[in-house]
């Protein structure tokens, strides 16, 4: 396809895999939904169903059971990437305007924006978030705009939705040169209505190195049914504060390009699993009822020359007029089903050896300290580069929206966030945290040391920074009552404001003094 509909070739090829992968995680309806896609018919003769094969084939697909693996493990994996809060360090000004309580524009906080993210990139390993700003008045002000939340906000955009790129090399980095993402909007004239109306939404950059923008509609001609895009806003420059820009803010994750998903290898387990359960079953109550059989006897006709019904059970007598007629009852012998039940061990077993170690089976064998971490670092590595790769993209996010609001680059620089990727524990009995205060009195534990062993030992809340950490200091060494100590860090928490206090910072003085004289030795 031509035109702003024309799909990346690596979108097309993995595109199957999405499916796979959006099916399988929505369950047992809508993978029965598709039918023979996951459940193909057994063998026939006949190229369509006829009235009983049709018959056959829906009862085999209702008594099918799908098992929700797959979902299963995703749920456990995003748990441990939300075991603790992600470790947001912005600038305050991000903070004062509420960003990270509405970053979408949709009420979700920060916090629940990345989860939502990590949740779609861990079921499709594809995902992208465009830093975007609402429309509008031209004639605006940037002060009234600013009172009316023009400001910008991140829509994220799943791997269905992201149906072309492009990349090119800019003073030897690979940057992003075009991307179009494909969206349904609700064009309905009433306030009861629905109607969903597809657009394509592209950035590019022209021949100036300058950021463009335009938004695509296709209309259909009624006499002949040929379709035409329509431009329906741009292509215009994308400016901030009256500038334009020189790259495309969409943010690809966790990697430049799609790979294939992370559950992909579990997910297509589990439909063979769905496959097998649903011959076992079948075979199960084909072969599980005795079946009585007549040999020698012709059945009594009624008066419509319909077989009489033959009735069972220990009240009823049956009179076979022919003396070599006989009865039996046929039941099932042999190993098939166990060959069933054998394949569909195996498959679990496979399905617990690709999931994480949260879901494996403990090792039945003793294994020492060290062995056991290395054992768990590798189970934990796959996962453990999923979270860093979204939590450096994520980074890239926040930097573009801070730079659109005229965040300083020194302020830019400090921003990252965190997702928690060290699944390790790090803990310290009372001797050990006695011996690092000691060691930090004595002037030889640098403050920030002190803080990240605190964090890794679990003494320090998860989401503190280190900024917050040594604020707290500050609050506590200065005149303030415990009351007022945590009224003012609640309020740091959440607008980054920083109470002005009457004693100085002095850990904070002390950390800037350090700076300034290294500084200083430099310059000699």
């Amino acid at each position: 396809m031509d035109g702003v509909r024309t799909h990346h070739p690596l979108y097309d090829k993995r595109l199957p895999q999405w499916d796979l992968m959006y099916d399988v995680l929505e369950g047992t309806d809508k993978v029965k939904a598709e039918g023979e896609k996951y459940l193909p018919r057994p063998s026939t003769a006949h190229k369509k169903f006829d009235v009983y094969e049709l018959k056959q084939y829906n009862s085999y697909l209702t008594h099918a059971i799908f098992t929700d693996y797959t979902a299963q493990i995703k749920d456990c994996l995003h748990g441990m990437g939300e075991v603790r809060p992600v470790k947001i360090e912005v600038p305050s000004k991000i903070r004062e305007k509420g960003i990270l309580d509405n970053i979408d524009f949709q009420g979700n906080t920060f916090d629940q924006f990345q989860s939502d993210v990590l949740n779609d990139v861990l079921a499709t390993g594809r995902g992208g978030i465009m830093i975007d700003f609402p429309k509008a008045d031209p004639n605006q002000s940037e002060l009234q705009a600013e009172k009316d939340e023009v400001r910008p906000y991140m829509a994220y955009y799943n791997a269905k939705s992201i149906i072309n790129w492009k990349y090119k090399i800019v003073k030897g980095v690979k940057t992003l040169s075009m991307v179009t993402v494909e969206e349904e909007v609700d064009s309905s004239e009433d306030i009861f209505s629905h109607t969903m109306t597809k657009q394509w939404r592209t950035m590019f950059m022209n021949n100036k190195n300058e950021c463009m923008y335009a938004v695509y509609q296709v209309s259909k001609d009624p006499t002949n049914g040929e379709e035409t895009e329509t431009i329906i806003d741009g292509p215009r420059l994308i400016t901030v504060k009256g500038k334009t820009i020189d790259f495309i803010p969409f943010v690809m994750l966790p990697f430049n390009e799609p790979v294939k998903p992370l559950l992909y290898d579990i997910a297509q387990l589990n439909i063979s699993h769905y496959q097998l359960t649903a011959d076992y079953i079948n075979g199960a109550r084909l072969t599980s009822r005795p079946t009585l059989t007549f040999t020698g006897h012709a059945p009594e006709l009624d008066e419509e020359g319909e077989p009489v019904p033959v009735y069972i059970g220990t009240d009823i007598v049956w009179q076979l007029p022919e003396p070599e007629a006989k009865a039996y009852v046929v039941s099932f012998s042999g190993e098939g089903i166990t060959h069933l039940e054998q394949a569909l061990n195996r498959i679990e077993g496979q399905i617990i050896t690709l999931a994480s170690h949260a879901i494996s089976q403990e090792k039945k064998t003793a294994e020492n300290k060290d062995a056991l971490s290395i054992h768990r670092q590798g189970e934990d590595a796959k996962l453990a580069t999923y979270l860093r790769y979204v939590s450096t993209r994520l980074t890239a996010a926040m930097k573009i929206l801070a730079g659109f609001i005229g965040c300083t680059d020194e302020e830019i620089q400090d921003i990252s966030i965190e997702l928690p990727y060290d699944f390790s524990n790090i803990s310290f009995d009372a001797n050990a945290v006695n011996s690092i205060a000691n060691i930090f009195s004595q002037g030889k534990l640098p403050l920030r040391c002190l803080y990240y062993l605190l964090q890794q030992g679990g003494y320090l809340p998860p989401d503190m920074t280190y900024e917050g950490f040594v604020y707290l200091l500050d609050l506590e060494a200065s005149s303030l009552n415990p009351q007022e100590v945590d009224e003012a860090y609640k309020m740091y928490q959440r607008k980054g404001v920083r109470k002005e206090l009457n004693t100085g910072d002095w850990y904070s003085n002390q950390d800037l003094y350090k700076e300034k004289e290294v500084v200083k030795e430099d310059a000699e």
